[in-house]
């Protein structure tokens, strides 16, 4: 790779599972026929639903790609009711203590469906908040022979993902 030379990063954002019985089929198709040619798949849950059987379920199904996931919990600066600092864009201690048993939670759940245990990340798009962490983790979990075409973005500004008006963090 020349300095200065492009790289292209092929994101793919699959549709929810559990959205429909109808349509779940079809997705699980999908993605059992696209998984295995992904470098890395992130696996999100929300923070606020704590019905995560169906999620179980897929990730019995999706076992064997356990190796090229990383698991985050989104909007966190949601949980609680002005739980969130604005001044300095950091959850408030009620909503910190929150987010870290939502964390507990998700990482049993998890361990409860595939006798594996693994690290979730927090954050919140909304609002910019760990979202380096977890570009970081997805990142550190590219195979050895590609991770090296992202090296320079260990550095980057998760503003710079984000160039648009009216998000919260950017105030």
């Amino acid at each position: 790779l020349v300095a200065g030379e492009k790289v292209k990063i092929k994101v793919v954002d699959a549709p929810g599972l559990g959205e429909s019985i109808l349509s779940d089929p079809e997705y699980l198709r999908m993605y059992e026929n696209h998984l295995a040619a992904c470098d890395i798949v992130l696996w999100i849950f929300s923070a606020n639903n704590r019905a995560l059987a169906l999620d179980q379920t897929y990730l019995q199904r999706f076992k064997p790609y356990f190796h090229k996931m990383v698991f985050a919990v989104n909007q966190v600066d949601a949980i609680i009711a002005n739980g969130w600092n604005e001044r300095i864009n950091l959850p408030k201690n009620s909503t910190k203590i929150l987010i870290s048993e939502i964390i507990s939670d998700r990482q049993e759940k998890i361990f409860e469906a595939i006798a594996q245990k693994t690290t979730v990340i927090e954050f919140s798009a909304e609002r910019g908040y760990r979202l380096q962490k977890l570009f970081r983790a997805l990142i550190e979990k590219l195979p050895e022979d590609r991770r090296w075409l992202f090296d320079s973005l260990r550095i980057f500004s998760f503003r710079a993902f984000f160039p648009g008006e009216g998000r919260k963090w950017q105030r």
